[in-house]
Protein backbone atom coordinates (compact mmCIF):
# COMPACT_ATOMS: atom_id res chain seq x y z
CA UNK A 1 0.00 0.00 0.00
CA UNK A 2 1.21 3.41 -0.79
CA UNK A 3 1.92 5.51 1.93
CA UNK A 4 0.12 8.80 2.32
CA UNK A 5 2.07 12.08 3.00
CA UNK A 6 0.27 14.76 4.84
CA UNK A 7 1.70 18.12 4.43
CA UNK A 8 1.34 20.24 7.46
CA UNK A 9 1.28 23.49 7.11
CA UNK A 10 -0.10 24.51 10.49
CA UNK A 11 -3.68 25.13 9.25
CA UNK A 12 -7.35 24.35 10.00
CA UNK A 13 -7.32 21.95 6.87
CA UNK A 14 -4.33 19.76 7.56
CA UNK A 15 -5.44 19.74 11.00
CA UNK A 16 -8.87 18.39 10.38
CA UNK A 17 -7.33 15.77 7.91
CA UNK A 18 -4.53 14.90 10.70
CA UNK A 19 -7.39 13.97 13.10
CA UNK A 20 -9.50 12.20 10.67
CA UNK A 21 -6.44 10.19 9.81
CA UNK A 22 -5.78 9.37 13.33
CA UNK A 23 -9.56 8.74 14.33
CA UNK A 24 -8.74 5.62 11.33
CA UNK A 25 -5.65 4.67 12.18
CA UNK A 26 -4.03 5.52 9.56
CA UNK A 27 -0.43 5.63 9.08
CA UNK A 28 0.71 8.77 7.27
CA UNK A 29 4.45 10.75 6.86
CA UNK A 30 4.00 14.24 8.17
CA UNK A 31 6.04 16.95 6.28
CA UNK A 32 5.37 19.71 9.26
CA UNK A 33 7.67 22.86 8.50
CA UNK A 34 7.91 25.97 10.20
CA UNK A 35 5.83 28.63 9.46
CA UNK A 36 7.43 32.10 7.96
CA UNK A 37 5.98 34.96 9.49
CA UNK A 38 3.33 33.21 10.74
CA UNK A 39 2.45 32.07 6.91
CA UNK A 40 2.97 28.84 5.04
CA UNK A 41 6.44 28.54 3.43
CA UNK A 42 6.47 29.95 0.26
CA UNK A 43 7.71 26.18 -0.75
CA UNK A 44 4.70 24.42 0.20
CA UNK A 45 2.72 27.64 -1.76
CA UNK A 46 4.69 26.53 -4.96
CA UNK A 47 2.57 23.27 -4.62
CA UNK A 48 -0.75 24.44 -4.97
CA UNK A 49 -0.91 23.97 -8.69
CA UNK A 50 -2.75 20.71 -7.64
CA UNK A 51 -5.34 22.48 -6.01
CA UNK A 52 -5.77 24.89 -8.80
CA UNK A 53 -6.58 22.38 -11.50
CA UNK A 54 -8.85 20.37 -9.17
CA UNK A 55 -11.03 23.68 -8.53
CA UNK A 56 -10.71 24.81 -12.04
CA UNK A 57 -11.83 21.85 -12.91
CA UNK A 58 -15.49 21.93 -11.85
CA UNK A 59 -15.58 25.88 -11.47
CA UNK A 60 -14.28 26.57 -14.66
CA UNK A 61 -14.29 24.21 -17.15
CA UNK A 62 -17.95 22.60 -16.20
CA UNK A 63 -18.93 25.87 -15.28
CA UNK A 64 -18.25 27.22 -18.50
CA UNK A 65 -19.96 24.31 -20.13
CA UNK A 66 -23.33 24.21 -18.28
CA UNK A 67 -24.34 27.30 -19.84
CA UNK A 68 -23.80 25.93 -23.53
CA UNK A 69 -25.80 22.71 -21.75
CA UNK A 70 -28.73 24.58 -20.52
CA UNK A 71 -29.08 26.19 -23.66
CA UNK A 72 -29.62 23.24 -25.84
CA UNK A 73 -31.76 21.49 -22.62
CA UNK A 74 -33.70 24.63 -22.34
CA UNK A 75 -34.42 25.66 -25.98
CA UNK A 76 -37.60 25.32 -27.52
CA UNK A 77 -37.83 23.14 -30.40
CA UNK A 78 -38.44 25.61 -32.96
CA UNK A 79 -35.72 27.99 -31.30
CA UNK A 80 -33.28 24.84 -32.38
CA UNK A 81 -34.96 23.91 -35.76
CA UNK A 82 -34.39 27.70 -36.61
CA UNK A 83 -30.48 28.05 -35.84
CA UNK A 84 -31.23 30.31 -32.87
CA UNK A 85 -29.65 27.47 -30.00
CA UNK A 86 -26.52 27.32 -32.27
CA UNK A 87 -26.32 31.58 -32.35
CA UNK A 88 -26.74 31.53 -28.50
CA UNK A 89 -24.02 29.08 -27.79
CA UNK A 90 -21.48 31.10 -29.59
CA UNK A 91 -21.15 33.55 -26.65
CA UNK A 92 -20.53 31.44 -24.11
CA UNK A 93 -18.13 29.20 -26.06
CA UNK A 94 -15.96 31.96 -25.84
CA UNK A 95 -15.43 30.89 -22.33
CA UNK A 96 -14.35 27.03 -22.85
CA UNK A 97 -12.02 27.63 -25.66
CA UNK A 98 -10.10 29.85 -23.47
CA UNK A 99 -10.56 27.02 -21.10
CA UNK A 100 -9.02 24.66 -23.32
CA UNK A 101 -6.21 27.71 -24.57
CA UNK A 102 -5.28 27.87 -20.72
CA UNK A 103 -4.72 23.88 -20.56
CA UNK A 104 -3.02 23.68 -23.33
CA UNK A 105 -0.38 26.23 -22.31
CA UNK A 106 0.02 24.39 -18.83
CA UNK A 107 1.06 21.65 -20.23
CA UNK A 108 3.21 23.24 -22.72
CA UNK A 109 4.78 24.98 -19.89
CA UNK A 110 5.47 22.13 -17.81
CA UNK A 111 6.49 19.29 -20.70
CA UNK A 112 5.99 16.23 -18.72
CA UNK A 113 2.85 14.82 -19.90
CA UNK A 114 0.79 15.63 -16.79
CA UNK A 115 -0.50 18.63 -15.10
CA UNK A 116 2.02 18.21 -12.01
CA UNK A 117 5.17 16.27 -12.00
CA UNK A 118 6.15 13.14 -13.68
CA UNK A 119 2.83 10.76 -12.91
CA UNK A 120 -0.61 11.00 -12.84
CA UNK A 121 -2.12 12.95 -9.93
CA UNK A 122 -6.11 13.69 -8.67
CA UNK A 123 -5.34 16.97 -10.64
CA UNK A 124 -5.25 14.93 -14.06
CA UNK A 125 -8.28 12.75 -13.48
CA UNK A 126 -10.72 15.52 -12.24
CA UNK A 127 -9.54 17.87 -15.04
CA UNK A 128 -9.84 14.92 -17.75
CA UNK A 129 -13.41 14.07 -16.60
CA UNK A 130 -14.54 17.35 -17.68
CA UNK A 131 -12.39 17.53 -20.80
CA UNK A 132 -13.91 14.44 -21.42
CA UNK A 133 -17.71 15.84 -20.82
CA UNK A 134 -16.90 18.96 -22.97
CA UNK A 135 -15.19 17.08 -25.85
CA UNK A 136 -18.18 14.02 -26.22
CA UNK A 137 -20.56 16.99 -26.70
CA UNK A 138 -18.77 19.54 -28.52
CA UNK A 139 -19.41 22.21 -26.42
CA UNK A 140 -18.27 25.58 -27.47
CA UNK A 141 -15.39 23.48 -29.43
CA UNK A 142 -17.31 23.32 -32.49
CA UNK A 143 -15.39 24.38 -35.23
CA UNK A 144 -12.25 24.91 -33.16
CA UNK A 145 -8.93 24.10 -34.74
CA UNK A 146 -8.04 20.81 -32.71
CA UNK A 147 -4.11 21.46 -34.01
CA UNK A 148 -4.04 24.26 -31.16
CA UNK A 149 -4.87 22.10 -28.47
CA UNK A 150 -2.02 19.38 -29.35
CA UNK A 151 -0.87 19.09 -26.34
CA UNK A 152 -4.53 18.45 -24.53
CA UNK A 153 -5.14 15.62 -27.13
CA UNK A 154 -1.86 13.70 -26.07
CA UNK A 155 -2.27 14.42 -22.64
CA UNK A 156 -6.22 12.92 -22.59
CA UNK A 157 -4.22 9.60 -24.25
CA UNK A 158 -2.23 9.34 -21.99
CA UNK A 159 -3.96 9.93 -19.02
CA UNK A 160 -6.36 7.29 -20.46
CA UNK A 161 -2.76 4.90 -20.88
CA UNK A 162 -2.16 5.41 -17.09
CA UNK A 163 -4.97 5.08 -15.96
CA UNK A 164 -6.17 1.42 -17.93
CA UNK A 165 -3.21 0.02 -16.54
CA UNK A 166 -3.70 0.74 -13.17
CA UNK A 167 -7.49 0.02 -12.57
CA UNK A 168 -6.31 -3.60 -11.76
CA UNK A 169 -4.16 -2.25 -9.35
CA UNK A 170 -6.68 0.13 -7.75
CA UNK A 171 -9.12 -2.85 -7.71
CA UNK A 172 -6.73 -4.46 -5.23
CA UNK A 173 -6.40 -1.66 -2.75
CA UNK A 174 -2.56 -1.40 -4.38
CA UNK A 175 -2.58 1.72 -5.50
CA UNK A 176 -4.26 5.04 -4.67
CA UNK A 177 -4.30 7.92 -7.65
CA UNK A 178 -5.50 10.69 -6.17
CA UNK A 179 -2.72 11.79 -4.29
CA UNK A 180 -1.51 12.38 -0.86
CA UNK A 181 -4.17 13.03 1.22
CA UNK A 182 -7.11 10.09 1.40
CA UNK A 183 -7.41 6.42 3.29
CA UNK A 184 -8.16 3.02 1.81
CA UNK A 185 -11.04 1.34 3.81
CA UNK A 186 -10.90 -2.27 4.10
CA UNK A 187 -13.75 -4.63 4.90
CA UNK A 188 -13.97 -8.39 4.79
CA UNK A 189 -18.06 -9.43 3.58
CA UNK A 190 -18.45 -13.12 3.91
CA UNK A 191 -14.46 -13.76 3.29
CA UNK A 192 -14.18 -11.52 0.00
CA UNK A 193 -12.38 -8.46 0.17
CA UNK A 194 -13.91 -5.25 -0.46
CA UNK A 195 -11.82 -2.67 -1.09
CA UNK A 196 -12.84 1.24 -1.00
CA UNK A 197 -11.02 4.26 -1.75
CA UNK A 198 -12.23 7.48 0.11
CA UNK A 199 -9.85 10.01 -0.66
CA UNK A 200 -9.80 13.92 1.02
CA UNK A 201 -8.06 16.74 -0.50
CA UNK A 202 -7.17 19.44 1.32
CA UNK A 203 -4.87 21.55 -1.17
CA UNK A 204 -1.52 20.24 -1.02
CA UNK A 205 0.57 17.58 -3.15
Amino acid sequence: MRRITLYFPQASRPVCIAWLLDELYFPCSVMFPDRENGKAPQAFKARTRVQQWVHAAKSMFILHALATTYARWLSPQRAQDHGDTQELEKNPSVNMQEDFNRLDKGLEKWKTGFLVGKTLVDADIMVHVSVQYISARALGIRGVDTKKGKNVAEWVDSARRVMGTRKLWIRRGLYCPLGYVGYWWITWDHGKLLTSVICVYFGFT
